[in-house]
This record gives structure tokens, sequence and C-alpha cells, in this order.
């Protein structure tokens, strides 16, 4: 099962590491394909690759069977918490 990367359309896969943006165009269109995370505030499932992705310490999931995400804290997210350096293991 694979769905479609809404910023850079290419196929994001089972056991792939997942991002979750929201678009910054108020006339963005969800293309065919993509997954809607959450509707408000609306975040997309992006996928992780290093030409789409802002930045790897955005990577905030895995897509798992049967199409849904498995969240994990990112490593922004274990900075602010911590308030401390860490080490991500992808």
């Amino acid at each position: 099962m694979a769905i479609t990367c809404p910023w850079c359309g290419r196929p994001i896969f089972i056991g792939n590491y997942i991002t979750l943006y929201t678009p910054t165009d108020p006339n963005y269109r969800i293309p065919d394909g993509a997954v809607v995370y959450s509707r408000n505030p609306l975040r997309l499932v992006g996928c992780q690759r290093s030409d789409c992705a802002e930045t790897g310490a955005d990577y905030c999931g895995i897509w798992e069977a049967p199409g849904k995400v498995k969240r994990i804290p990112s490593a922004i997210e274990r900075v602010m918490v911590t308030g401390k350096p860490v080490v991500m293991n992808f």
C-alpha cells in the first residue's frame, strides 16, 4: 500500500518514515492519493526524502499497514521537551 507525498508526488511505502507538514498556500489543493493526518490544523503525510523534507529532524512517524501513521516524537520535539541534544537512529 503506497500513498502519494503531497509535496513531491512520489510514493510513500509501508515502513517509510514520514513528515507532517501544513500547507502555507491558502489555495493549496490536496493531490489525489495524499493522506490527511489531521484537519485542524491541516497536516498532510509527506515523505522523508532529503530533497523533499525540510530536514531529517522533521521525521515524526512511520507509514504502517493498514494505512495509518505510527506517530513518534521528532528530533525537534525531543529537544524542546528535554532541552538537550538528541541522536536519532534512522
